[in-house]
């Protein structure tokens, strides 16, 4: 059983509900964070209660208008629930395949985490309690999206932890958050804060961008090679890397509201 499944939406309603639909394991608690309007958590709140899965054993609606961005809303289903064994992630925009949760089930009992394979990796994934202990958490002044899987890689890649990937098929629309924004908001988001987040990185590891290209073992035994450009912790400070800061000052400069 899957202690718990962690699914943050905002703008994708029918592809969300097919995603829920499609759950296809057993799960103990399903964790739903709604960064959006009120109205769009009622449209949340009815479908799920009104289309109860079988194989969900409990539902947790969370309500935050604010928009966590990526790396805050992992966080938030982890930190809401610290005494799960290990916790699956999600987008909004997924139907789940035959064999996706039961492989994550068997596989991250014998690995601190476990990845989908096919550039995959972030997209499903799970976490356990020792990848936390060893890794910590995601970087929040990554807001709200960009560099947040490649600081985890690097931050994994430095622990050594122990990671195993399973076979993917299920089917993910890439139809995210950005696709339905106003172009106002495109611009913004591409044009003004994605370069912060690009400086955060520089900053943070020494290196403008992480390596693209590759499996994400190609990518993790990338970055364990720290070279001159590179740091071997946060900041090039003397940090342990599970560490990182909320900088008040950095977020202070990526807010960006998205009200459905």
């Amino acid at each position: 059983m899957i202690p718990v499944l962690g699914i943050t939406t905002c703008n994708q309603f029918d592809i969300f509900c097919k995603l829920i639909d499609s759950i296809n394991y057993p799960v103990k608690t399903l964790s739903i964070l709604v960064n959006s309007s009120l109205n769009y958590f009622d449209m949340v709140r009815e479908y799920v209660y009104k289309n109860p899965n079988h194989n969900v054993g409990k539902v947790d609606l969370a309500f935050c208008e604010q928009n966590l961005g990526c790396a805050s809303s992992w966080n938030f289903h982890i930190k809401n629930y610290p005494d799960a064994e290990y916790w699956v992630l999600c987008p909004q925009d997924l139907i789940l395949g035959q064999n996706e949760l039961r492989q994550i089930d068997k596989t991250i009992k014998h690995c601190d985490g476990c990845f989908g394979d096919n550039d995959m990796e972030f997209v499903l994934f799970a976490l356990n309690r020792s990848m936390i202990l060893k890794v910590g958490l995601f970087d929040e002044n990554i807001h709200p999206a960009g560099y947040e899987d490649d600081d985890y890689r690097k931050r994994m890649a430095l622990a050594n932890v122990t990671m195993k990937w399973f076979n993917i098929d299920c089917y993910h629309t890439s139809a995210g958050t950005i696709k339905s924004m106003s172009p106002e908001d495109q611009h913004t988001l591409m044009k003004v804060i994605s370069p912060l987040n690009d400086e955060y990185y520089k900053r943070k590891w020494g290196t403008f961008k992480p390596l693209c290209n590759g499996s994400l073992k190609e990518r993790i035994e990338s970055l364990k090679q720290i070279t001159s450009e590179s740091f071997k912790s946060p900041f090039n400070s003397e940090y342990d890397y599970t560490y990182w800061k909320y900088d008040i000052d950095e977020r202070s400069r990526k807010i960006f509201r998205i009200v459905c």
